[in-house]
């Protein structure tokens, strides 16, 4: 059987959305940052090669279409959030509000 784990409330997709924003508008310092850091020779040798590890993961393709598609869908969730918080709306109004089509 299955069973819903956790609730994302509206403060997770508001909170969620602006870190997804903020490391896409922040990505180059970010990466910037971590490049440099990896061979600063005052680091652990342990501590560069998880840079190095990290550096490889946020530049590949997929890391950053998965942040886009994140920062998309949560820009939805949030719009949808608001939407249905406000009072006395019926799900056709909000339907119609944020131009859902459903399944």
């Amino acid at each position: 059987m299955l069973s819903v784990g956790r609730m994302l409330t509206t403060r997770w997709v508001a909170s969620s959305h602006r870190a997804v924003k903020a490391v896409l508008h922040n990505f180059h310092p970010l990466y910037e940052h971590a490049r440099k850091a990896s061979t600063d020779k005052q680091l652990l040798a342990s501590t560069r090669n998880e840079l190095n590890g990290m550096m490889r993961v946020i530049a590949s393709k997929s890391f950053v279409e998965n942040l886009l598609l994140m920062n998309d869908v949560l820009a939805e969730l949030s719009m949808l959030l608001q939407t249905l918080q406000k009072d006395k709306i019926t799900i056709g109004e909000a339907q119609a509000q944020i131009g859902w089509q459903g399944c």
